[in-house]
């Protein structure tokens, strides 16, 4: 791995992993409880009611500041089995990724995808374009929580027993610190969010999803362009954002300023009957993501 490679992960997710644990410990307090959990320099997410979402539990930065270790694996796993949790990561290219990946493999672990990581070229230039479109983009107002947990559970296509807690805890982390929400509006019909977690002079765009009935018509492309207006205003030097490998959303994010600075895969590690469906309940996890 060459150096410039080498620190665009470093620095990247370290960036998504601070993220992380900053919305987890502000939105912590609630019924749902939110929990963080560090094994060495990897932060474990854990929405501690909701077994089947692994995109609410979570492991971030695996194998990029420090070796993984087959004990470090071994009690992540404990951990995960004394929490009945599922759990998702992101493995980056590190060193020695060939082998953690089959480590993680041995422990239940299940490829799930490929992802891009992406960062804004250069906030200096940027400058909204100009946008004849009827969508309308503004943050956030008092009274609108359920109205954003809504739009992200149908924007995703989330359902079963854990949506109305993916609900709540979605809507606190509208609310937290440090996160700004957004609403894509076409008159007064809402018809996709998106957030965006600020730390310092670091931005990241996150959860972007519009309403099936109304996709095709610009949305991502709106929330992205307010989402990094906000963030060039606000001083931050890194922008980036993780998008499926390949997807609109990669491109989209590409046509507007972004560029791929590399890829991961997300592997999960399903629990009781959702390990047994094998590739079923590994597609079934995949999809089932709450913010990348």
């Amino acid at each position: 791995m060459d150096n410039v490679l080498r620190q665009q992960v470093i620095e990247l997710e370290n960036a998504t992993r601070d993220d992380a644990a900053q919305i987890y410990t502000m939105a912590g307090k609630g019924t749902v409880r939110l929990d963080v959990e560090w094994f060495g320099s990897a932060c474990l997410t854990v929405c501690q009611l909701v077994a089947g979402n692994a995109g609410l539990n979570s492991l971030w930065g695996i194998g990029v500041n420090e070796a993984v270790t087959k004990e470090m694996l071994d009690s992540l796993v404990g951990r995960l089995n004394e929490l009945e949790v599922t759990c998702s990561l992101h493995l980056a290219p590190v060193p020695g990724g060939d082998q953690v990946r089959r480590m993680l493999l041995e422990r239940g672990f299940m490829p799930a995808g490929k992802f891009a990581m992406l960062r804004y070229a250069d906030p200096r230039v940027w400058r909204m374009p100009e946008d004849e479109s009827a969508i309308g983009v503004r943050k956030l107002v008092a009274g609108e929580t359920i109205l954003f947990a809504r739009l992200n559970a149908e924007g995703f296509g989330r359902s079963g027993p854990d949506s109305e807690i993916a609900r709540s805890v979605i809507g606190r982390m509208s609310r937290a610190a440090g996160v700004d929400a957004y609403i894509a509006w076409i008159g007064d019909e809402a018809v996709g969010e998106a957030m965006m977690i600020r730390r310092e002079t670091s931005a990241g765009l996150y959860n972007a999803s519009t309403l099936p009935l109304w996709r095709k018509r610009g949305i991502h492309t709106a929330l992205t362009r307010r989402r990094l207006s906000d963030a060039v205003q606000a001083g931050a030097q890194l922008i980036y954002c993780r998008a499926l490998l390949g997807s609109d959303a990669q491109r989209n994010l590409e046509r507007n300023g972004f560029e791929a600075a590399y890829s991961s895969e997300q592997l999960v590690r399903p629990i009781g009957k959702l390990a047994e469906r094998g590739r079923e309940g590994k597609r079934k996890l995949a999809a089932n993501k709450l913010w990348f």
